[in-house]
């Protein structure tokens, strides 16, 4: 039986055709691909709660967009859901619904971002409130489930509200920027604590969701058994809870970073435990009192495929995860002293911390490759999230810190120097292109291919920035969206999401994603007032708390 995405993929090439303005209206997706979006990280346990921006236009970059974060978890899982389902472009390209066009070729269309919708995830009457859109992913059909925060209340029109404080919510929107569904996420006890980290999203809409919870988590009235704070969420394509575990120990600093599933419907996490986890095979524990980093991969029913952990007494945080050639799965962290993969070699930073990428054997998780990249000595590695294709691993990175910093690495092409870098390995794990980022701080949250040429990055940026087309501004944190050519690393098109006076407010980008018809989604929060151009979004009223946001772009 075909799987849906390929019947939709085979459906849309019946069409005949290519338009360069899509309409408005709900663009008809078909094949797509995951994404994930995630918060930030900066370090250990480290909590960053940053704001989410719009984007503004630059150029012919398209409309602005804008938005800010309200507090966000310590690390992002928030590179998650990165799978993708590939279709080849070849020549004309087909339309389907509301003339958008299927496997976007920028040769025969102008790719630049312009808006098709946003949506605005909030309240309009409590100053203080504060949510965020922290993770998304896009299924064959252009449907994007998010996931976010909520310190205050979340008004979601009919489908009710949901209050915090630390409460959460998953939710899916159709094509044409519509809830379909809302899950209430809460948890109850003295340190209670919620973050929504990683979403991806397998062929059959189903959606995994991962992140962490400190109390006693309850999704949608449904209390979970357990009492770790490693959650892993399935919800049917109805937004139905059809698989959901703990693991773990009770801890702040135990947590899902990211999550991937593969075309078998396999289940990929990565993240990070203090103490003891057991994910259904042998009992893992941690050495010393830092933490240690997890992979485990479960069959699409959430049961125990194999799981293993890495590190030594000093910190290791794992923070992206991704299915690569034959199925083998990719996996990207911060080392802060040792850590080996059970390979010949072992990898010691030089720095205060190090980068590194490992590719990881389908059916036991044994070392086929590992990287390590480090910056020079006295400097802690950015944060590095991954999307992984067949033939690709491409490798985007985040920092924090408040000095403006240029990091040096060498990904095996020669030093290059950038705030963030955005990296393709090709499945031996060598580098390809490298793509430096300039700015004061900041850089790559979520990554995402499309199902033509494209590469997508979302985060935030402060500063004055370059993805490649000219300096970009911004006044305060602002978020970004960039769209590479995946194969070359050439941009073809990036611009800020900032709010539409340039204040000085942070704003962030926590995950970014596509559909099959190429269209971008870029989700996060906003303080203020942004126009994507097709109207103003108003946070809190204009109460200054902030909102989650939601937009699709053109390819």
């Amino acid at each position: 039986m075909l799987s849906r995405a390929l019947t939709l993929l085979l459906a849309s090439a019946l069409a005949i055709g290519c338009s360069s303005e899509g309409s408005n209206g709900g663009g008809g997706g078909t094949g797509a691909v995951g994404s994930q979006g995630s918060v930030d990280d900066s370090g250990p346990g480290e909590v960053d709660g940053t704001a989410t921006s719009g984007a503004e236009a630059s150029g012919t970059n398209g409309t602005s967009m804008s938005d800010p974060t309200g507090g966000g978890p310590t690390d992002g899982g928030p590179t998650g859901g990165e799978t993708e389902v590939s279709t080849s472009d070849s020549g004309s390209g087909s339309t389907g619904e509301g003339d958008d066009p299927v496997g976007p070729s920028c040769e025969l269309i102008e790719c630049n971002g312009d808006v098709v919708w946003s949506r605005r995830y909030g309240n309009s009457v409590v100053s203080a409130s504060s949510e965020a859109v922290t993770a998304i992913a896009t299924d064959p059909a252009g449907n994007t489930v998010i996931g976010g925060t909520i310190n205050g209340i979340a008004d979601f029109g009919d489908l009710g509200t949901i209050e915090g404080p630390g409460a959460g919510f998953v939710a899916q929107v159709g094509p044409d920027g519509e809830l379909q569904w809302v899950r209430e996420l809460s948890v109850v006890g003295d340190a209670a604590g919620l973050s929504v980290r990683s979403i991806a999203v397998d062929d059959d809409g189903s959606a995994v969701v991962v992140g962490s919870a400190t109390g006693e988590l309850i999704v949608d009235g449904q209390t979970l058994e357990g009492s770790g704070s490693i959650t892993v969420l399935k919800f049917d394509e109805n937004g139905s809870l059809s698989s959901g575990q703990l693991f773990g120990s009770q801890s702040g600093l135990n947590a899902a970073h990211a999550v991937a599933t593969d075309e078998e419907g396999r289940i990929g996490v990565v993240g990070e435990f203090r103490n003891s986890v057991h994910f259904g095979g042998n009992q893992m524990s941690a050495l010393g009192g830092a933490q240690d980093v997890f992979v485990a991969v479960f069959d699409p029913d959430l049961n125990h495929v194999w799981s293993r952990h890495f590190g030594d007494d000093a910190a290791q945080t794992g923070h992206g995860v991704g299915f690569t050639e034959g199925g083998d799965v990719a996996v990207s962290l911060r080392n802060w002293g040792t850590v080996s993969f059970g390979g010949a070699e072992s990898h010691t930073t030089t720095g205060l911390a190090s980068m590194v990428v490992a590719r990881l054997e389908a059916d036991d998780g044994e070392e086929v490759w590992s990287r390590q990249y480090a910056p020079s000595a006295g400097l802690g590695a950015p944060l590095p999230r991954i999307v992984a294709t067949p033939d690709a691993i491409y490798l985007g990175t985040y920092s924090s810190e408040v000095e403006s910093i240029e990091f040096e690495f060498d990904f095996g092409l020669g030093p290059s120097d950038g705030l963030s870098h955005v990296v393709r390995l090709d499945p031996n794990g060598n580098a390809q292109w490298d793509r430096p980022i300039t700015g004061l701080r900041g850089g790559v949250l979520g990554l995402a291919r499309d199902s033509g040429d494209g590469l997508l990055i979302a985060g935030l940026i402060e500063g004055t920035v370059d993805f490649g087309n000219g300096p970009l501004s911004s006044t305060g944190r602002d978020g970004f969206v960039a769209k590479y050519d995946a194969h070359t690393g050439d941009l073809i098109w990036g611009r800020l999401v900032t709010d539409d006076d340039q204040q000085t407010v942070a704003q962030q980008s926590h995950g970014v994603s596509t559909d099959a018809a190429g269209h971008v989604y870029v989700g996060g929060s906003f303080n203020g007032v942004i126009d994507f151009g097709d109207g103003d979004l108003v946070s809190s009223g204009g109460f200054g708390g902030a909102d989650g946001f939601l937009a699709k772009l053109m390819p």
